[in-house]
């Protein structure tokens, strides 16, 4: 709404920002995004609209910490990974119904896998109706081995077919766990 995006934008040093549930509209989300100051951001994904006017090369510069919730598109999803900072996030936790058997999950870790610098990921899938599990295999894995740095690896509400296969390549994704 026109009175949130007036609100934060009297917040010129603005460093955290917790609110779950709200879905910035666009010039909320540019003013954060241009803020020097701006370390951890905990929102409802944006819409596309919103997204479309950020750019990569100068927004969220700062940005250490992003939680997104309600997380139901992957393309918006992918859109608003490519227009952070690649560098400076540390800290990534995604609420999401995305579909696993789409490929969607995979996807989206393919997204994640561009933020090298990545210490800690969550990915909370809830599924679209209560009796059915989110499930992956092994393979869905595979875009997180170039996260060298990551350390925590925490997946919520997710059935993952842990074999003897699966193992050694856990031991690629995260080579110096301190919390699987």
């Amino acid at each position: 709404s026109p009175d949130e995006a007036s609100l934060i934008a009297r917040f010129q040093t603005l460093e955290i920002m917790e609110s779950h549930n709200l879905r910035l509209n666009q010039t909320a989300l540019l003013h954060l995004a241009s803020l020097s100051t701006f370390q951890k951001l905990s929102m409802t994904l944006p819409d596309q609209v919103a997204i479309h006017h950020l750019d990569p090369t100068t927004a969220f510069k700062t940005l250490k910490s992003l939680e997104l919730n309600s997380v139901d598109d992957c393309r918006t999803l992918k859109l608003f990974l490519r227009s952070l900072n690649y560098e400076s996030l540390e800290h990534l936790v995604l609420s999401t119904t995305l579909d696993s058997h789409s490929g969607e999950i995979k996807e989206t870790l393919e997204g994640v896998s561009a933020f090298t610098n990545l210490r800690s990921l969550t990915v909370h899938a809830r599924p679209p109706n209560e009796d059915a599990l989110v499930s992956f295999s092994a393979n869905s894995f595979k875009p997180l081995h170039c996260l060298r740095l990551l350390r925590r690896l925490q997946f919520g509400w997710m059935n993952i077919g842990v074999d003897n296969h699966i193992i050694p390549t856990l031991g690629l994704d995260v080579p110096r766990p301190t919390y699987l």
